[in-house]
């Protein structure tokens, strides 16, 4: 932040062009912002050292080949401690890679996909991405293109510029989506043993009452991590797997006991009828009078 307390505001009204919304830039020496945010998207490539960036008041050093995407409305600055380091910026706004994004909507997933990853909440930015050797290269020669044609201006320049930038942004999505798998089956591996444990809890407990806590304890993870991992290795969020035993269990009954339903209910866990009726249409399609008169 800046010593007299307060931040910079950018708009992209005042820093780019309205007909193209759009620039490249680079810092080859020293330099150190004000702490700021801006209405646009940012694009920051480490092409040479390093770089320190400030990240909604946390600190973090990026390294050659490293780049970070932020979203609009977040607070950061960036700064170099030496000559050598070699920084190259984009700013351009989201109806610049997507013209259906103007309205802050998009109509096509497709159009959306290599967008996601960069305009999300803030708790969910990632300040960096750190690129495989490959990736980086090719990252790099697209900007050094994008910097020439954006500086050269020749005919169909802003063709050239924005189908890079697609480009870049497909393959720095691409990376985040590789590290995102990596990460989901590190956790599968590691806990998969324990939420089978408790698979096999809810498969023999299922006509009591169950409490995530109990099944956090039993793990030893929290109710977020346990939550997490538990949908990764089974598909279902805990409370979705209870209810879909549940039904299983009220299913068989169904088919072979003369129970009323609402005894077939309670005999599965369910307390109340009424939200027994509804998890069983939403896991079968049918009421469960429904469902009974079609094995009859």
């Amino acid at each position: 932040m800046s010593d007299n307390g307060k931040s910079m505001n950018l708009r992209a009204k005042d820093i780019l062009n309205p007909r193209f919304p759009f620039k490249i830039y680079s810092f080859c020496s020293k330099t150190s912002q004000e702490y700021h945010s801006h209405d646009y998207i940012q694009l920051w490539y480490v092409k040479k050292g390093q770089c320190v960036h400030n990240f909604n008041g946390t600190i973090y050093t990026l390294h050659m080949g490293d780049v970070f995407v932020l979203p609009p409305g977040i607070f950061h600055s960036v700064s170099t401690e030496d000559d050598d380091s070699v920084l190259i910026g984009l700013d351009f706004t989201e109806a610049f890679i997507n013209e259906d994004m103007a309205g802050g909507k998009s109509s096509d997933l497709f159009d959306y996909a290599y967008i996601e990853p960069f305009i999300v909440k803030l708790d969910e930015v990632k300040p960096l991405f750190p690129l495989a050797g490959p990736v980086s290269r090719t990252v790099a020669l697209l900007l050094e293109e994008i910097m020439a044609e954006y500086e050269g201006k020749a005919p169909h320049y802003q063709l050239i510029v924005k189908a890079n930038l697609l480009k870049i942004l497909a393959l720095i999505s691409r990376e985040y989506g590789r590290g995102i798998d990596r990460k989901k089956k590190a956790l599968v591996d590691r806990y998969k043993t324990a939420v089978y444990q408790v698979q096999e809890y809810v498969d023999v407990h299922y006509p009591e009452k169950i409490y995530l806590e109990e099944m956090c304890r039993m793990t030893m993870l929290s109710p977020s991590y346990f939550s997490d991992v538990f949908k990764h290795v089974t598909g279902r969020t805990f409370t979705e797997y209870v209810s879909h035993v549940r039904v299983e269990k009220a299913k068989e009954l169904l088919r072979r006991d003369d129970k009323s339903i609402s005894g077939i209910a309670y005999a599965v866990g369910f307390s109340d009828n009424a939200h027994f009726d509804k998890v069983f249409k939403r896991e079968v399609g049918i009421s469960p009078l429904q469902f009974r008169k079609t094995v009859e």
